[in-house]
């Protein structure tokens, strides 16, 4: 299979560009030793003008590291990232500045990320006041106003406190405020995950209806597979910091090539609740950092094998617009479907 760049459409609508990124941070021990831990490896992909981009794994695989990476919070230490073709590390100054302006970012606790000294008018005018968008008070107010219509906020709640608000209309704050300056790209940490069904499903509802109508594109950070669904148009699986897979969002969800996507896939909650799960992994065991070497998921894997826990797969093509990064993912390679269901190694779940 090819190993070549991924890409899905012209590089001309590209808007973000990750091209072998690499995060690292410093970690150390009781003993006074230290050590480099690698967030995320190697992670390429795109965001294309008003697409929705899906970062989706498991609590640690390095999604929102890579979030606050575009977010240019964390310099790379490997690879790049382009927007609108420029690297983000060289940005200084001005040029920082209107980075700043054209990239925004939703936090995913709406009760830590407003200010509760603040009233909603001051919080969602601040962008504004700091890029010194409006030159009188007038019209600075308006812009407020109309922000809380497209995001269905109530006018009358701009001079509460938040502590006043709902969650969902918290969150909804903090959507205005992210889209004051009228960003190209918003980055969502998991904008729906402090809140509950009924609520999510609106929060989901305006974000898919802020792309249509502002043509704004998102990267989307998120653990829940079923919200991702809703709202997203290509998926990327991390695991320990690595892209396992990655492709159009309906494609991945009714064919899964990575054993690791099938198992986050079998997670989502289900109606019955006697339903077993359809592929069996093991519980994780092995240190992330004697994993370096290896397939992330070959400590769980029922499909494991020793290259596997020696090699570490590369990122391949393996359909049209669809890569994996997995040592059996070809037909011809995989064990049969009755293994995969009832688990062939030591760790199954019961």
């Amino acid at each position: 299979m090819s190993s070549a760049t991924p890409s899905v459409a012209p590089a001309k609508d590209v808007l973000l560009s990750v091209d072998g990124l690499g995060v690292e941070f410093r970690t150390s021990h009781r003993s006074g030793s230290s050590r480099m831990l690698r967030a995320v490896d190697s992670a390429t992909f795109d965001v294309h003008h008003a697409q929705t981009v899906a970062l989706v794994g498991e609590s640690g695989s390095g999604k929102t590291t890579l979030g606050l990476a575009v977010m240019r919070h964390y310099i790379a230490r490997q690879g790049t990232i382009r927007f609108q073709g420029d690297d983000i590390a060289k940005f200084k100054g001005d040029r920082l500045k209107a980075y700043r302006r054209q990239v925004q970012m939703i936090n995913q606790d709406p009760y830590a990320s407003l200010s509760p000294r603040m009233r909603i008018r001051d919080i969602v005018g601040e962008p504004l006041d700091a890029h010194r968008i409006h030159q009188s008070k007038d019209a600075r107010d308006d812009a407020i106003e109309l922000l809380a219509v497209q995001c269905g906020l109530p006018t009358g709640l701009l001079g509460r406190f938040p502590d006043a608000l709902s969650g969902g209309q918290r969150q909804r704050v903090a959507i205005a405020r992210a889209l004051a300056l009228k960003p190209q790209l918003v980055v969502a940490d998991e904008p729906t995950s402090a809140l509950d069904v009924s609520v999510q499903a609106q929060v989901l509802d305006l974000l898919r209806n802020l792309k249509d109508d502002l043509g704004v594109s998102y990267l989307f950070v998120s653990h829940n597979l079923a919200v991702v669904r809703q709202v997203a148009d290509e998926v990327i699986v991390l695991l320990s910091g690595r892209v396992m897979e990655r492709g159009r969002t309906e494609d991945l969800y009714a064919h899964p090539i990575h054993p690791y996507t099938r198992s986050l896939l079998d997670a989502i909650p289900v109606p019955e609740p006697d339903a077993p799960f359809t592929f069996s992994v093991g519980t994780a065991r092995t240190s992330r950092r004697d994993l370096d070497k290896a397939c992330p998921f070959s400590d769980r894997c029922p499909l494991a094998t020793e290259i596997c826990r020696t090699q570490q797969p590369p990122l391949e093509q393996k359909e049209p617009g669809r890569w994996a990064a997995c040592w059996h993912s070809d037909s011809g390679d995989t064990p049969p479907a009755a293994l995969i269901s009832k688990g062939t190694n030591d760790h199954e779940l019961t």
